[in-house]
């Protein structure tokens, strides 16, 4: 049984490998490509609920996400975009001024300027794959 655990685990930290290394990629690339700066300003916050299982206590509970919303001009026309991913209501006030960098062959295609946490995700599963590597061996031998 220890040994159908360990390479388990094995496969899990084979699978995290990829996956976080893709993530790194694609931000990489999709950095290097939004080079062009806009002034953009946070329309709204578009919000997404979701039905989850709570990890502590295993209840349904519904879960709200928070999409911010930027308008800003790319090539003389007016563009409305969405963030792939969910923020804090916090993070702007409604109607903040935001710097971006749009990438000049796909302008709908952006970042936010010194963003911090874009690569954050490629290196949490980065991390977690690593765990699995350890505990896999561990098992292992």
């Amino acid at each position: 049984m220890t040994m159908l655990a360990g390479l388990a685990l094995l496969f899990g930290a084979v699978v995290c490998f990829v996956f976080g290394a893709k993530q790194l990629t694609d931000t990489k690339k999709k950095q290097a490509a939004c080079t062009a700066p806009a002034a953009a300003r946070l329309l709204r916050y578009d919000e997404e609920t979701r039905t989850e299982t709570d990890e502590d206590s295993g209840d349904i509970v519904q879960v709200t996400y928070h999409y911010p919303v930027f308008r800003y001009e790319a090539r003389g026309v007016q563009r409305e975009v969405r963030c792939a991913g969910a923020m804090s209501k916090d993070t702007w006030a409604i109607g903040a001024p935001v710097s971006i960098l749009y990438d000049p062959n796909l302008p709908e295609r952006f970042v936010i300027a010194g963003d911090k946490n874009a690569n954050a995700l490629g290196f949490v599963v980065l991390a977690t794959g690593l765990l699995c590597l350890v505990f896999g061996i561990a098992m292992l031998f």
